[in-house]
Order: C-alpha cells, then sequence, then structure tokens
C-alpha cells in the first residue's frame, strides 16, 4: 500500500470513530501523527516527522512537521476522553476478564501535584485506566477531596465491561465510610489494607466475601451493610492477590 493509501485509510478510520465537534486542524495532525507512526514503527514526534518526509504527503520539512506533531501536546481538544479511553475501554472488553481488580493509589510529586490514579492489575503490573491531578501543598478550591474521587470513580464507570465483578484494592487512606458507600452503590467488591506492622496487614471487605481463607473479627457497620475487618499475614494477601 503506498503512502497516499495509508494515509486516507487512517483518516477514514479516524474519522469514523473521532467526536464530532474535533476541528479540522486537530484531526489532520491526528491523522499525520499515526501515518507517521506506522512509517517510522515509532512514537518518537523526531522519528514520526522524518517518516512523514520520506513519504512526501506535504511539502513540509521535517523541521516543520515535527512542530505540527508536537502542538498536539497542548492542544486542549486532544484530552484523555478521546485519545486514551476508548483505547482502554476497547482492550477491557476484549480480554473478556470474569473479573476485574482495580487498583486505587494517590501519589504525590514533591508536593507540587497530587495524583489519584486507578489503574486495572494485569499480570503483576497496573495498568493506568483513569486518573485526578491537583495542585499538592495547597487548600482545594473547588470541589471537595472525595467529590473529586467520586467523579473518577464516575469516570472509570464508563470504562468498564458489564456483567464483570469489580474488585478494589485501596490502602488505609481510603478505609472509610465515605469511600466504601461509593464502591457498595455500585455493587463492587472492595478490599484494602488499614493498619501495617510486623509483616502482618488488616484488610477490609465486605461480610459477604469472608469465604477467603482467613480468620479474624468483625468490628462495625459501614455503608447500609456489615464490614468486617479481617487480619492476614501480608505474605498470604499477597499470594491470594498475585500482588
Amino acid at each position: 500500500m503506498s503512502a497516499p493509501e495509508v494515509y486516507h485509510q487512517v483518516r477514514k478510520l479516524i474519522g469514523a470513530h473521532i467526536d464530532s465537534q474535533v476541528d479540522e486542524s486537530t484531526l489532520e495532525r491526528m491523522v499525520l501523527l499515526v501515518t507517521g507512526m506506522i512509517g517510522a514503527k515509532s512514537s518518537s514526534p523526531a522519528q514520526v516527522a522524518k517518516a512523514l518526509h520520506r513519504m512526501k504527503l506535504t511539502g513540509a520539512s521535517a523541521e516543520s512537521l515535527e512542530r505540527r506533531i508536537r502542538r498536539l501536546e497542548n492542544d486542549p481538544e486532544m484530552d484523555v476522553s478521546l485519545c486514551f479511553h476508548p483505547f482502554a475501554r476497547a482492550h477491557l472488553r476484549y480480554g473478556r476478564a470474569q473479573e476485574l481488580l482495580l487498583i486505587l493509589d494517590p501519589t504525590m510529586q514533591e508536593d507540587r501535584l497530587v495524583m489519584v490514579s486507578v489503574a486495572v492489575w494485569y499480570r503483576g503490573r497496573a495498568l493506568p485506566l483513569a486518573w485526578a491531578i491537583w495542585p499538592g501543598n495547597t487548600p482545594l478550591e473547588g470541589e471537595g477531596f472525595w467529590k473529586r474521587i467520586e467523579r473518577l470513580l464516575d469516570e472509570v464507570v464508563l470504562l468498564l465491561p458489564v456483567r464483570v465483578q469489580i474488585t478494589w484494592m485501596a490502602d488505609r487512606a481510603f478505609g472509610c465510610p465515605v469511600f466504601i458507600d461509593m464502591l457498595a452503590a455500585r455493587n463492587w467488591h472492595y478490599v484494602g489494607i488499614v493498619k501495617g506492622g510486623n509483616d502482618r496487614c488488616r484488610a477490609w471487605y465486605p461480610i459477604a466475601a469472608s469465604g477467603r481463607r482467613c480468620k479474624g473479627r468483625h468490628s462495625r457497620r459501614m455503608a447500609g451493610e456489615q464490614s468486617a475487618w479481617w487480619s492476614y499475614g501480608a505474605s498470604a494477601m499477597r499470594n491470594h492477590y498475585a500482588w
């Protein structure tokens, strides 16, 4: 297939799935990027630009093409819902999983930024699905913390395949009624660490999941249902969830 044929095929495929509100200039840069990645077998903007220059799809120089490709990084239309979520959604459905383990992980970048990410566990790795970022080391403006978490969960709902059991894994920061209420409202399972020490940890999950091999004691009610605090050996927990 010639370079112009590849270009027109890519444009046809992207045009069939892209949001109709994306303007022509953004669409053109996306088509050039994908076509150049095919030709370069690389996602490096410099390599993509060189491949496009060799294809002679435009009369622009490689330097000009690279600048055009790099403008996508600052294009407000190129957000995660356009570029990444369709990919993640399709692959989650393609895998036909019976159960998905989702990891909720808060992290900070030297107190400058706070990021709470949601990832799916896959063969010992965490593959990102969605995230929320805001300035760190400063009072929140606008929505509060838990409202932001709930909005993140709503974003994840749109990515998940239907009729698949979802189990959330989180650390002690989320072992509280307000977060468990959010999960229970969406009929999700959950397990999380609430206390560590002496190579032992304590995990929380609904009493309905207590068929797992462990011993523990019931502590309190949450989210309108009985929940229990169970004590695990840390190694046993790692083996059960294949962390």
